[in-house]
């Protein structure tokens, strides 16, 4: 997560940002900070670590710093003791004086993957004109480790998506600068470099209304209505090129040979990564020319197929609208992307009924969700695009924690500081702020630094959760005015058999139920700090650990809770509440490869040795090997973990 630049003794250190998106497992990843001195000369260390989980991978590392007046250092950092595996991390960065007092520290995640499809982390791109700059659009999306953009209505025609041979034309909204075909290269180019996907958006069915005379598609392909009439979406904007669009049977093999061979021309002049397909929902009883009944859901499966099979080597993304046709491509896991366009449909408008559609993906599918809800929906139709307002910070925040917590991904940043209000992504009716547009990058950074936890073989959870004293309301259904409380699990690793997350997410401060919160009504509640929980073991306790962090606490860094058992149940203190923490159970109960905190020479014991290193290294250090618990210090508390682990150790 990026944090904000900060100030201390005139001295400033940038936030903490990786080159790429992602890396590939055969990339050393790279990230970057400057330190920038003020009036004064500056005189000190920085010290970086990599975290995976809240243990430390890599590191600690160490480099002396000195600056003169005025003058400004980039400092790289390039882990490579990381553990394999698609896996996300966070490199923690602290700035020290001479004396060694703690200045200031920052925080950024990365993530090392083999395909973005793993863990897809959608933006959008609406500008495609010769003068856009594809720098200042992508690079902002790439800080918020963003690797897959949408590359929304480039195409000329949604049946003819490129005329072969073109290098400029308009888009359906006749939208002046024209598209550029050279812009269009550019972008995909920059993405690459960036570690971003580039995803070319058509309808899965679709034709202009004029589709008879400018080409040979014959309307028998069509999807009717029961009187006959061919099925259409509607449009009707003055200006746009076409009022309506024609629709056909995904099904048909005259409709899927005509429109892969148009995307494989586009694709053979602009090497898009894949084909982003959107669909319209369910449209009601449809039939084919002859009035035989079409089953428009599962043959959405089918057109997927007759694609892999006439553009291989493509990455496929499908919008199910409101889950229409969801059942059918989750059980065959068709896609490589599950993207949902979520509306006010009643079992999936709430906050719970949003937890339990992601629940239901999960449990049905391995395909990683995406979710694209257009927050603050009914505000934004207040405004225009000449005179806009503003989202709702709050909303976008308790949207984001919603989703995230779920094991979902939240579309919601495009073209540099854009941000999605509206199912038509050039709609510029609402602006974010640039706080907001720094806390949602926050919040992606801590997604991506637990991606394992979050988006890893995710399960429903079970156990009790007892959160905060009498004066904290809490809710297990997402109620609003209360602290939501629920569970997820996924399967272990070489650290532990199995984790448990606790998710906390403070719908104090919602009014409406409705996690897009149409009308940007959610407001501000005061942080809840040093609150109880008490959560229900449901494995061995053992040497089990229990951990915590939250986006916009300390940077995202997770640190070990001072753990009371009794019985079947864990009790801790969370440190800090404002969206969204989680607090996590790693259970251990058999020896692993990744050893105990407390084991800080790593001989398999923990013995007098251990002891000494805590009281040698006591007091303010970040990435000591003493700081058992990784809270930027070693104190009284990692003294008692260490004693309470004496013994053999693994």
């Amino acid at each position: 997560m990026i944090v904000p630049l900060l100030l201390a003794l005139d001295v400033v250190l940038s936030p903490i940002l990786a080159e790429q998106a992602t890396f590939a497992p055969n990339q050393t990843p790279r990230l970057s900070t400057t330190v920038q001195a003020g009036s004064d000369a500056f005189f000190g260390t920085m010290c970086w670590q990599v975290t995976h989980l809240g243990r430390v991978v890599d590191g600690p590392h160490e480099a002396s710093l000195d600056l003169e007046p005025q003058t400004s250092v980039e400092m790289q950092f390039l882990p490579e003791q990381l553990p394999a595996g698609d896996r996300g991390f966070l490199c923690e960065v602290v700035l020290r004086d001479h004396e060694g007092v703690e200045l200031v520290r920052a925080n950024g995640a990365f993530e090392v993957a083999a395909d973005w499809t793993r863990f897809p982390r959608y933006g959008y791109l609406t500008q495609f004109n010769k003068p856009a700059n594809a720098d200042a659009l992508l690079r902002p999306l790439r800080d918020g480790l963003i690797n897959v953009v949408q590359v929304y209505d480039w195409m000329d025609e949604h049946h003819r998506p490129w005329r072969v041979g073109y290098d400029y034309w308009q888009d359906i909204a006749a939208r002046d600068p024209w598209v550029s075909r050279s812009k269009l290269l550019e972008l995909i180019d920059v993405g690459q470099d960036f570690g971003m996907a580039s995803m070319a958006y058509n309808l899965m069915y679709g034709a202009y209304e004029n589709y008879q005379s400018t080409s040979p598609i014959e309307p028998s392909w069509g999807l009717y209505r029961s009187g006959g009439v061919q099925d259409a979406h509607p449009l009707n904007i003055p200006g746009w090129e076409t009022q309506s669009l024609a629709l056909f049977d995904p099904g048909h093999d005259g409709w899927q040979d005509w429109i892969a061979d148009r995307t494989a021309e586009a694709f053979q002049a602009m090497p898009f990564d894949g084909w982003h397909i959107d669909t319209l929902g369910d449209r009601g009883s449809v039939f084919d020319d002859a009035g035989q009944s079409i089953d428009l859901a599962s043959s959405y499966t089918d057109f997927l197929a007759a694609m892999r099979s006439a553009l291989p080597g493509q990455d496929f993304s499908v919008n199910a609208v409101g889950d229409f046709g969801g059942p059918d491509l989750r059980a065959q896991d068709a896609w490589d992307v599950a993207y949902y366009e979520l509306w006010d449909h009643p079992d999936q408008d709430d906050y719970a009924d949003l937890r339990s559609f992601l629940a239901t993906h999960h449990r049905d599918s391995d395909v990683a969700p995406v979710v694209a809800g257009y927050v603050n929906y009914d505000l934004a139709q207040q405004y225009n695009g000449q005179a806009p307002g503003q989202f709702n910070h709050t909303s976008v925040l308790l949207a984001q924690s919603a989703v995230l917590a779920s094991g979902g991904w939240l579309v919601s940043r495009g073209d540099g500081s854009a941000m999605l209000c509206n199912e038509y992504f050039p709609n510029r009716n609402l602006q974010a702020s640039p706080d907001l547009l720094g806390d949602v990058d926050r919040f992606h950074h801590f997604a991506v630094a637990y991606e394992n936890l979050l988006r890893d073989g995710l399960q429903e959870g079970s156990g009790s959760i007892a959160f905060g004293d009498a004066s904290v309301p809490t809710s297990t259904n997402g109620d609003t005015g209360a602290v939501w409380t629920f569970r997820t699990t996924r399967e272990g690793d070489e650290c532990a058999n199995r984790y448990d997350v606790v998710h906390l997410v403070d719908l104090r401060r919602a009014s409406d139920p409705r996690w897009r919160d149409p009308a940007g009504v959610a407001q501000s509640q005061p942080v809840l700090v040093d609150q109880t929980i008490q959560i229900e073991f449901t494995a061995p306790w053992s040497e089990s650990r229990l951990w915590f962090a939250a986006p916009e606490w300390q940077g995202g860094r997770a640190v070990m809770l001072d753990a009371t058992v009794s019985g079947n149940q864990v009790s801790a203190t969370v440190p800090f509440l404002e969206h969204w923490g989680m607090v996590w159970i790693e259970y251990r109960t058999e020896p692993g490869t990744c050893g105990c905190p407390s084991d800080l020479n790593e001989d398999g014991f923990v013995g007098f040795s251990d002891v000494l290193e805590v009281v040698a290294s006591w007091g303010p250090c970040l990435g000591c090997l003493a700081d058992v618990n990784n809270d930027g210090a070693v104190e009284f508390a990692d003294l008692l973990q260490v004693l309470a682990d004496y013994g053999d150790c693994f």
